[in-house]
């Protein structure tokens, strides 16, 4: 009995923790929306009641989102989590809300579970969990640059907030064969849109299943080259016709990619990533023509997958330059549009770092939609601007702003009701500009300033 009670003692001894959190607080200006109670003026409207165009005026909107994060080692296993919380109040100074509740939450958590020995295989299993209010006209509608941001074509009303309920879970192995190679195998399921039917008219229903095989050769210790089949079944549930958004029937489609990489450090600064393959689908998309009787357009062919970016760091005295290119050809899924598409893209960003703890970027981008069927084409511009100061370790300040343009007009719903709520379409044009201050604590060493 000694020895055993000796083997709980044994494993304790072998665990680690470690933890972080921060919370930070924004208030931001932006464009005002239909929706909002200090429109500041009158927003443009077209036959039947339909609002388009920008609002005249602005509004201001205070968020506070506290985040929790912590991992716990014991041998080959990790075992990590996150929680992150939003609490918004849309225009916190206005008395009358238009039917809004005071403050909108919605919460992130994610979890980790990895198992790895050395010159062993590497298996994980996540999961990505995200409930709330989604607040759609604060959302870039750009993913240009690689930002994190939401595309949102204009095509559907949703200026106000939504409810989103997202799961996201997601498996692999990374086989280590050889020195050189590597294998990494992944399975997916995504399954979520809008929690409820008034969401689901600017948010469908959506359910994917995805597959990856990846083998990587590294040629020599600047140069390494791979080659990856990827396989993803994509379905949108049906969304029905209401003052707010005509009927959206869901697409059901399935892509395949079969596609290179090549990424090579060309010097201590830089380095260039380029991929090259093929795409094909087969399925069906919502038919967008209002003269044909058909509900869906059938889906097959094939077409090229070309993306590239390069990345370059100019180190000057206590500075540091950091510029990246990019750009793309590829399918893109459009949770908003409840479609899939071709979407060609371009951006390029610029960030400055200095010692003293300051620093500053800007990023562009365009990106324009390439219907595989008779759906609108959409183009955006997009570019954001940023200037911070972390007083490290334990706080920052940060002062942001971001610009979007678009030129498709708004569609009008195909059930108007005179009697209804006006339909919203998104504007042409948005911008927001946020003031935040950001507070951290962390289990481990006071962190150094990246200049992120």
């Amino acid at each position: 009995m000694g020895f055993l009670a000796l083997i709980p003692l044994a494993l304790l001894a072998q665990t680690h923790t470690r933890w972080e959190a921060s919370v930070q607080a924004e208030v931001r200006a932006r464009t005002a929306t239909p929706q909002d109670t200090n429109r500041g003026g009158n927003c443009g409207t077209a036959d039947g009641g339909v609002v388009i165009g920008t609002c005249s005026g602005s509004v201001a909107d205070l968020e506070v989102r506290p985040r929790l994060a912590g991992a716990i080692f014991n041998g080959p296993w990790t075992l990590a989590g996150s929680y992150s919380p939003t609490l918004r109040s849309r225009e916190f100074y206005e008395t009358q809300r238009l039917g809004q509740s005071y403050v909108e939450h919605s919460h992130i958590l994610t979890a980790e579970a990895v198992w790895q020995k050395e010159a062993a295989a590497r298996a994980f299993v996540a999961e990505y969990f995200n409930y709330g209010t989604l607040d759609l006209s604060t959302l870039s509608r750009d993913t240009t640059g690689g930002t994190g941001g939401v595309m949102i074509p204009p095509v559907r009303s949703g200026l106000g907030v939504v409810t989103d309920l997202t799961s996201d879970t997601s498996a692999g192995v990374d086989w280590y064969l050889t020195r050189r190679h590597t294998l990494t195998t992944t399975a997916g399921f995504l399954y979520g849109g809008g929690a409820d039917e008034v969401s689901r008219a600017s948010l469908p229903l959506q359910s994917s299943i995805r597959g990856l095989a990846r083998l990587a050769y590294l040629l020599s210790r600047l140069d390494t080259i791979s080659g990856q089949v990827g396989v993803q079944y994509v379905r949108f549930y049906q969304a029905p016709a209401t003052n707010l958004a005509p009927a959206n029937p869901g697409a059901r489609i399935v892509i395949i990619e079969a596609s290179a990489n090549y990424a090579r450090v060309i010097s201590e600064r830089t380095g260039a990533n380029l991929s090259l393959g093929l795409t094909a689908a087969t399925g069906q998309v919502p038919n967008r023509d209002p003269l044909s009787p058909d509900v869906f357009t059938s889906v097959n062919g094939v077409a090229p997958l070309v993306a590239g970016s390069i990345d370059h760091r100019i180190p000057f005295r206590s500075q540091r330059f950091d510029l990246r290119a990019n750009a793309s050809y590829a399918p893109f899924v459009d949770r908003f549009a409840g479609s899939v598409y071709q979407r060609v893209e371009a951006g390029a960003a610029a960030s400055w770092t200095h010692v003293n703890h300051v620093s500053a970027g800007v990023s562009a981008g365009i990106a324009r939609s390439i219907p595989v069927t008779n759906e609108p084409v959409l183009t955006t511009l997009s570019g954001d601007a940023r200037i911070g100061y972390a007083g490290d370790p334990w706080w920052r300040v940060d002062l942001t702003g971001r610009l979007s343009l678009n030129d498709q007009p708004p569609v009008t719903p195909a059930m108007p009701d005179p009697m209804a709520a006006p339909y919203y379409a998104f504007p042409d044009k948005q911008w927001l500009i946020g003031l935040s201050i950001t507070f951290f604590a962390s289990s481990t060493q006071p962190r150094t300033f990246q200049g992120e």
